[in-house]
């Protein structure tokens, strides 16, 4: 159970470090440089195990979009809309992941989808969408008129994400997880550092807003990506799929406590209730696959 608690709050700090970080550098160059070391090193790991390192020719534009879908959108819209959002919200927003990627799987793959899965999907769907109802609590002051709903483009960032899990299931008993998360944090990091040069003014104007604080950033944040890794691949040979899966319920309650001890985000009534409908239509939904 300490171990899950540990991954829990480990990938809970990635959106705590998100918020600090775009304060002080660009989001784009900060995903790319982050991505690209942690990519590196997994890489790196893989070939000093001496695992294959070699992907077939037609497995190529698979390992690409992949590369988009995972990393380069998901993690280039997110951190740009951190500016925008509070860290709770972010991380409840993407608590739903679970559900979108059942729905996903339904559409695309045919799977089942039984009546208990469709109440708890539901019940999972309104607590996303009280979200929407909620007013801002982000202590910011205003927001550009293109980003009247932040929280709809990190549902559109969240969906993305989720149909990533279906592709990757194609590529996961044929290639190693190292070499699989390596190459994809490389290129989709690497995009994220070839877009921030023309969007966001690279050439011109340094990225960073402050070194050091910046270097502390991307030492923390690759660890966790480093440490996040191995540590799940652990516990997925240690406890259930399903258990796992309902221990991602933790993140938004350590983001929460993350945010509200370091960014002084406030916890509304709001977001209470959403917690509780995610929680009660995950509860639901895996309830029927034990069955």
């Amino acid at each position: 159970m300490f171990n899950i608690l540990m991954l829990r709050l480990v990938l809970a700090s990635t959106y705590t470090i998100g918020k600090i970080s775009v304060a002080i550098v660009k989001p784009l160059f900060f995903v790319g440089s982050c991505m690209m070391l942690a990519g590196s090193i997994l890489f790196a790991w893989c070939w000093f195990r001496h695992s294959s390192c070699s992907i077939k020719r037609e497995d190529w534009w698979l390992f690409f979009q992949l590369s988009i879908c995972q990393v380069y959108l998901p993690y280039g819209i997110d951190f740009y809309i951190a500016q925008y959002v509070s860290s709770n919200k972010w991380a409840l927003i993407y608590a739903a992941c679970p559900f979108v990627t059942a729905l996903l799987s339904w559409i695309i793959l045919k799977e089942s989808l039984t009546f208990k899965k469709s109440i708890g999907l539901c019940i999972g769907i309104f607590g996303v969408l009280l979200i929407f109802m909620q007013s801002s609590t982000d202590a910011i002051s205003e927001r550009p008129a293109l980003f009247i709903l932040p929280e709809l483009i990190l549902t559109f960032s969240m969906s993305i994400y989720s149909y990533s899990w279906i592709m990757i299931k194609r590529i996961a008993s044929v290639y190693s997880p190292l070499l699989i998360n390596g190459v994809i944090m490389i290129v989709g990091g690497a995009l994220a550092l070839i877009t921030s040069v023309f969007c966001e003014s690279c050439l011109h104007v340094s990225p960073i807003a402050s070194t050091t604080p910046f270097l502390l950033l991307l030492i923390v944040n690759t660890l966790v990506a480093i440490i996040g890794f191995p540590l799940y691949t652990y516990l997925v040979n240690h406890y259930s799929v399903t258990f796992i899966a309902f221990s991602s319920f933790l993140e938004p309650l350590f983001v929460t406590i993350f945010g509200w001890m370091l960014l002084s985000e406030t916890i509304s009534n709001y977001f209470i209730f959403a917690f509780g409908m995610l929680m009660l239509g995950l509860y639901i939904f895996h309830k029927e696959e034990l069955e």
